[in-house]
């Protein structure tokens, strides 16, 4: 379904709402769905109206229908009149909206809504048939039980249900919605996700304790863990994924064994095992990550092979090529890690010319163009970082201009402005950078206007206050840069009460626990700065217990251990900061080691060198000279990153001070 350019979202319907709805119509467009909608009438009429705006030739309009006021008296004759007609008619239009919510608190009209869905719900599998087009059933708001009571399997099939109310039907001073999905990310359009029920997760437990194991809908499952997963409910997530891996690994068998064809239950398997991969990796199980990971990988190569390479199962396997390859990122084999994200892109990149530039194939290029950066920037590739993120960055700014400014889009184009930053950071471009932050930071704080206080809205807003008072602190804007530090610290304790102390919510606080400390230690507060760093470190240390000593959990120990050290010297405890710097050298030798010298962890190196070789005087020469040959490296390696040549420098000052006041000849070989 061929969208064309947006306009506003409908008037009195929350974005969330408008385009979830469309982005299921456009990518589902020549295969059937059920959408359940609870909506009062002028909210229905407006998103209807609103998405049928946005279908442009040579697509076939939506096709929207009201039911009579004769179908009061005679729902199940009008349900066949109208089944009669909507097979012909469906298939010339691009989906089918069936208006039947008016007259809500009648009890006729109630009564025969219930056996108009009943008897639809017996003709699932000709509906299922005969209208390869989503249909959107618009139902009273109050009705949703009834819906859910009247037709059970369509009501287990749908793809998702929304719950759309006016201003004044839901109390409030504005539209309500709420997205209840079971094949699509949802969105939270909420204030305090602590305090949230998991709905899909309570509906999971309805369908494990009422039906039979092998007609429970898994897709209920695979929502509830993204659910549970967004509110750090982690243990529960973990065990419902279990449960749907379980069911599906029976379901694959019972087909195996009747002789039917299993892709269907393969694809089942394969998507209950990203989400065991999910929590595993929330957890900070790498292995359990990878295991369930490749599984699933096997599995969707598999279909490839046996469906002959259609869009979905080749997307699914770009899916999962991510899931591999991020799970090799975080363990530090970089060389993994880009050729699984590489493959990925290839098949991406394919399908949006197969495809025609959806926006949903157009996102999933600029995501595995945000994965082949960080491969890049990792390896001090900075110019391939930044074609990649700005190529990135290009497709998510047109998508904000096809899609209207929706919440993801703008999110989008904020992970990419930070991305930008970055690169231009790191080659010394401080004009460049802040301009990239500040639009980020700019587009961050209008999230949470429009979204609320939700985690990943406020965790957007965070970052980009980092990124920002990293530009003050490089410009010597030490007020700035602890506004924007204290700011973003404020939040990420907030999120850890509202999380349950998740090891990304924590992570944050400490990396923010470092920044303030900074500050502080820059004008001249070391108790403040001792106290923000003691915290930092020890939250570090509680993350590698957790997490296995991932590299990144490794490297954060050692960042907090030298600022830790550098506050001991500063106060004349040369003692404190020898152990604390020893320490964090000995796990930067070993990150060198487990990541095959990548520029950061070289980099980290020679920090660690330089803290310990010069914590007491005279400097230690051997450590000064192992820097300088570290810095020599990376300044022929990476040539455009100016504070490699800017430490080279330095150090060799410094052993050349050292070769003036000992033995000339044994220095005579500086790098």
């Amino acid at each position: 379904m061929t969208m064309s350019p947006p306009d506003l979202t409908p008037e009195g319907v929350p974005e969330a709402a408008a385009v979830t709805l469309l982005r299921h119509l456009e990518w589902q467009s020549d295969s059937f769905s059920i959408v359940f909608l609870f909506a009062d009438v002028g909210p229905a009429l407006a998103l209807a109206e609103w998405v049928q705006r946005r279908v442009v030739p040579p697509q076939p309009p939506m096709l929207r229908q009201e039911v009579p006021d004769r179908f009061v008296q005679a729902p199940e004759a009008w349900l066949q009149e109208w089944l009669g007609r909507i097979g012909d008619q469906g298939v010339r239009s691009s989906a089918v909206w069936l208006a039947m919510q008016r007259h809500a608190a009648d009890r006729h009209w109630n009564q025969a809504r219930r056996l108009f869905l009943a008897r639809l719900n017996e003709r699932r599998f000709l509906l299922e048939r005969d209208l390869r087009r989503p249909l959107v059933l618009v139902l009273p708001v109050s009705f949703k039980a009834e819906a859910r009571k009247a037709a059970p399997d369509l009501w287990h099939v749908r793809a998702f249900s929304q719950d759309l109310t006016s201003a004044r039907s839901a109390g409030g001073s504005g539209p309500s919605v709420h997205t209840d999905t079971t094949q699509i990310r949802r969105e939270i359009p909420v204030t305090e996700v602590s305090m949230r029920t998991s709905d899909a997760a309570d509906e999971w437990a309805r369908s494990l304790a009422t039906g039979a194991a092998d007609t429970v809908y898994l897709p209920l499952a695979w929502s509830a863990v993204v659910d549970l997963l967004s509110l750090g409910r982690v243990a529960e997530a973990s065990a419902i994924a279990q449960q749907s891996t379980e069911l599906a690994r029976e379901r694959l068998q019972a087909s195996l064994k009747l002789a039917q064809d299993p892709a269907a239950a393969q694809r089942l398997l394969s998507i209950s095992l990203d989400n065991v991969g999910k929590v595993a990796q929330a957890q900070g199980d790498w292995t359990g990550a990878e295991s369930a990971y490749r599984e699933s990988l096997g599995i969707r190569r598999q279909l490839v092979e046996r469906l002959g390479g259609t869009p979905e199962a080749l997307r699914d396997v770009s899916v999962s090529l991510n899931n591999v390859g991020k799970v090799a990122q975080a363990q530090g084999d970089w060389t993994g890690a880009e050729s699984a994200y590489r493959e990925s892109l290839g098949i991406r990149r394919e399908l949006v010319e197969r495809l025609g530039g959806t926006p949903e194939a157009l996102r999933d290029v600029s995501i595995s163009l945000d994965n082949v950066g960080e491969v890049a920037q990792a390896q001090g590739d900075w110019t391939g970082a930044e074609s990649a993120y700005r190529e990135s960055l290009g497709i998510r700014r047109e998508l904000v201009e096809r899609l209207g400014g929706t919440p993801e889009a703008l999110r989008d184009v904020s992970v990419s402005l930070n991305r930008v930053g970055q690169v231009a950071q790191a080659q010394g471009d401080w004009t460049g950078a802040e301009s990239a932050y500040r639009e980020s930071l700019g587009i961050s704080r209008v999230l949470v206007e429009r979204l609320g206080w939700t985690p990943e809205a406020l965790r957007g807003v965070s970052i980009s206050l980092n990124r920002v008072g990293q530009v003050a602190q490089a410009q010597g804007d030490w007020t700035g840069a602890e506004s924007a530090y204290r700011e973003s610290l404020g939040i990420r304790r907030e999120l850890v009460e509202r999380l349950g102390g998740t090891p990304e919510a924590l992570r944050d606080v400490s990396v923010s626990l470092n920044n303030v400390g900074k500050v502080a230690q820059a004008q001249g507060d070391w108790s403040g700065a001792e106290v923000a760093y003691r915290e930092s470190l020890e939250i570090s240390r509680q993350l590698v217990e957790r997490l296995g000593g991932t590299p990144e959990a490794l490297r954060d120990v050692s960042v907090s251990l030298d600022n830790v050290g550098a506050v001991a010297q500063a106060q004349g405890d040369w003692s404190g900061a020898e152990v604390a710097y020893r320490e964090s050298l000995e796990i930067r030798r070993q990150l060198v080691e487990r990541l095959g010298g990548t520029p950061e962890a070289l980099d980290d190196l020679a920090i660690s060198l330089l803290c310990l070789a010069t914590v007491r005087e005279p400097a230690d020469v051997a450590g000064l000279s192992e820097a300088a040959t570290i810095y020599a490296s990376l300044v022929q390696r990476c040539p455009q990153v100016q504070r490699y040549a800017d430490n080279l420098q330095w150090v060799r000052d410094r052993l050349a001070t050292a070769a003036t006041t000992s033995d000339p000849d044994v220095h005579s070989d500086i790098p």
